[in-house]
């Protein structure tokens, strides 16, 4: 159970390494970004910086413009850090997965990767069941099982979510960019 969890929660950040690499060499302008995806981008900066003093900001505000501004401003380019995307993310639930897709534009991950209202409900509730165990067993909780088709559905739900979830970012990139899809 823990380690197809952590398989899977590593999918998640290999992908948005990936999908942040590509953007990266890109060197796309920030205003192209959508805009939930570059406040996530910022948030980290712009919390630090509201937990400063105010006579204390100006350094934090310089640190601001030089690695976000690009962000903000007209016509620049610069770096993500993939990092920053996933920081607020401490498990990959299907409400997180959600908000996670969200800033690449696709608005249900689950609508998109399954047609049939029973089968989005089954693959929400297996991964759901999948990280919430995981989680039980990892904190000592002796109550919390799996059976070994317990543990192999978890997995079907997994890859079926990863593959279908693969396809559909490759191709909101593509679409984010006008460009043909990265993979």
């Amino acid at each position: 159970m823990v380690l197809l969890s952590s398989h899977f929660e590593r999918y998640i950040y290999a992908v948005n390494e990936e999908a942040t690499c590509f953007i990266n060499a890109m060197n796309v302008v920030g205003v192209n970004l959508p805009e939930l995806f570059r406040l996530m981008h910022s948030r980290t900066s712009v919390d630090a910086m509201l937990e400063t003093g105010w006579d204390r900001r100006a350094e934090k505000l310089r640190s601001f413009v030089q690695s976000e501004g690009w962000l903000w401003g007209a016509e620049q380019s610069g770096t993500l850090n993939h990092d920053q995307l996933l920081a607020w993310m401490k498990a990959p639930t299907p409400k997180n997965l959600v908000r996670y897709y969200r800033y690449w534009d696709i608005q249900d991950i689950f609508s998109a990767v399954t047609r049939a209202i029973h089968t989005r409900t089954d693959l929400r509730l297996k991964l759901d069941e999948l990280v919430r165990k995981r989680n039980n067993i990892a904190h000592g909780d002796l109550t919390t099982e799996a059976t070994r088709a317990d543990v192999q559905s978890y997995q079907d739900a997994a890859l079926r979510f990863c593959e279908r979830s693969d396809r559909q970012l490759a191709r909101a990139l593509g679409r984010i960019f006008a460009c043909p899809a990265p993979w």
